[in-house]
């Protein structure tokens, strides 16, 4: 899995790209653990570790979302983000 995410986040086409970013938020939200996220993404350009910290932070879940894990973080990610 690690090889797909890494080659999709650094695919030629943007929707390719954008996809596996969608997915290692969704990733970052079920561990609510960015260290390890990263160490399990080693090898990942530090222009694209720093493109997802500021993702992480944008949507809310770097370090995980405030005392919830998994699936709850995850729904409460999701209904955050229809409403903008």
């Amino acid at each position: 899995m690690k090889h797909a995410i890494v080659a999709a986040l650094t695919d030629a086409s943007s929707l390719v790209r954008e996809a596996a970013a969608a997915a290692t938020i969704a990733v970052q939200i079920m561990l609510c653990d960015d260290a390890y996220l990263f160490a399990l993404l080693d090898g990942l350009a530090d222009d694209k570790n720093n493109l997802l910290t500021y993702l992480f932070d944008k949507h809310g879940v770097r370090g995980g979302v405030r005392g919830m894990t998994g699936v709850r973080a995850f729904i409460k990610v999701s209904v955050r983000a229809k409403g903008r």
